[in-house]
């Protein structure tokens, strides 16, 4: 069976946000039954801001479980929407996250702030 990865143009029109799932502030659990795969251009890509009204936790991502391997792929808590993606929430947090393959290329960050880099979501 031939996997899906983001960002590879199998018909016409753009790549942008290919392979995203991306909240403007929480994402509750995620669980994705296979694996979570981008490529050296375009990862495949998780992303929260975190919570409008924090309490006393700010979770941007509840949890994260990933069926096979993450390759090439970001899990972000902590991120604004847009490009480049920009860490803004020194609070956010994600909670459990859960890969059952191999960790390959692929970042976890939450409440971070890396100095301006740019993500490779494109």
């Amino acid at each position: 069976m031939p996997e899906d990865i983001a960002g590879t143009a199998t018909g016409s029109g753009g790549i942008d946000n290919s392979g995203a799932v991306v909240a403007k502030f929480d994402i509750g659990s995620v669980k994705v039954g296979g694996s979570l795969i981008g490529n050296a251009t375009n990862a495949a890509t998780i992303l929260a801001h975190g919570q409008e009204f924090p309490g006393a936790t700010n979770f941007a991502i509840k949890s994260v479980e990933v069926g096979g391997r993450a390759e090439f792929a970001q899990i972000l808590g902590d991120y604004d929407i847009g490009f480049p993606v920009i860490a803004s929430n020194p609070d956010a947090q994600i909670g459990s996250v859960k890969v059952v393959g191999d960790w390959i290329s692929s970042r976890l960050a939450a409440g971070t702030n890396v100095g301006g880099e740019q993500s490779r979501r494109r």
